[in-house]
């Protein structure tokens, strides 16, 4: 009965994650043409960058809204390439073993940051649904000049990201970490 239980739990943990996932997708896509549309009409005046910063699926938004940049600037938007200045992604559940993320580096002028816990069972248990393929939010992300942060001096499980999340701003933006 138990084992049944478990299963059907994670089941529908995974659901949840997907859907909310798959909404943070759109999400991210329609919050980067806004921003491509808005820094189009600062030009005439004074241009802008903007940091990103999104924990759990809020850092799936940040992932495809740099996707949907991306998109942008190969298909001849050179307007795209200079709107993000920081980005920030704490236990994003989102694949860490993707080619995509050195591409994605690439339109961050400034910090790209993945803050991961290894013990994160939220997560842990929504990778092993999925295959067992590594998750940002667990492990480090492997391209060029993205900072891998541990998050264990700041949470003990995914729930905690919400309310930790100035002091880890703080930390991570003044080089304390």
């Amino acid at each position: 009965f138990s084992q049944g239980l478990i299963s059907t739990l994670l089941d529908e943990l995974g659901d949840l994650i997907d859907r909310a996932s798959a909404r943070a997708q759109q999400v991210g896509k329609l919050l980067a043409r806004q921003l491509v549309e808005a820094h189009s009409n600062a030009r005439r005046q004074a241009p802008f960058t903007v940091s990103l910063m999104g924990y759990s699926t809020g850092g799936v938004v940040v992932q495809s809204c740099l996707r949907e940049l991306q998109e942008m600037v190969t298909d001849g938007n050179p307007v795209a390439r200079d709107i993000v200045c920081d980005a920030v992604m704490l236990g994003t559940p989102a694949l860490a073993l993707n080619e995509d993320w050195s591409k994605l580096r690439q339109l961050v002028s400034g910090r790209f940051i993945n803050g991961f816990f290894a013990q994160d069972s939220f997560l842990m248990s929504y990778q092993f649904r999925r295959g067992g393929a590594p998750m940002a939010g667990c492990s480090p992300l492997r391209a060029p000049d993205v900072e891998n942060v541990p998050m264990d001096s700041f949470i003990t499980t995914h729930n905690e990201y919400a309310e930790q999340m100035p002091l880890i701003l703080q930390r991570v933006f003044q080089g304390t970490v």
